[in-house]
């Protein structure tokens, strides 16, 4: 669940960052985070918009034309990214765990030595 919500908020945080570099206006963002959060039609809300007729081309996610592949790259950017530091931060929380665990069993009980040692 932690890294499901860091996952989100590097998502949300670095699309908005990118479509306030493409000059979006707040109203947009808005909507292309929501698509983005509930994955509910993304392809149909934004390729309608873009008025290119329905012939297919070049009007989608292919290419770095248009706005539709502009927002397209910084969706598929923030996601990258957001992961990127999801894998990261479990790799870390993962080396962590394993060396405390060889820290932990390393150690050898040496209570039963001293107290032979004290009787002789």
């Amino acid at each position: 669940m932690v890294l499901g919500a860091l996952v989100n908020a590097e998502l949300r945080a670095g699309l908005i960052s990118r479509m306030t570099r493409l000059n979006l206006p707040a109203s947009l963002q808005t909507l292309v985070i929501g698509i983005v959060q509930t994955g509910g039609g993304g392809s149909v809300a934004l390729g309608g918009s873009g008025g290119s007729g329905g012939s297919g081309g070049s009007g989608g996610s292919g290419g770095a034309g248009g706005l539709i592949g502009q927002l397209f790259q910084a969706g598929y950017a923030a996601f990258e990214s957001a992961l990127h530091l999801a894998l990261y931060l479990s790799a870390a929380l993962l080396a962590g765990a394993a060396l405390l665990a060889a820290i932990t069993l390393r150690r050898r009980p040496q209570v039963a030595e001293s107290t032979s040692s004290r009787r002789s």
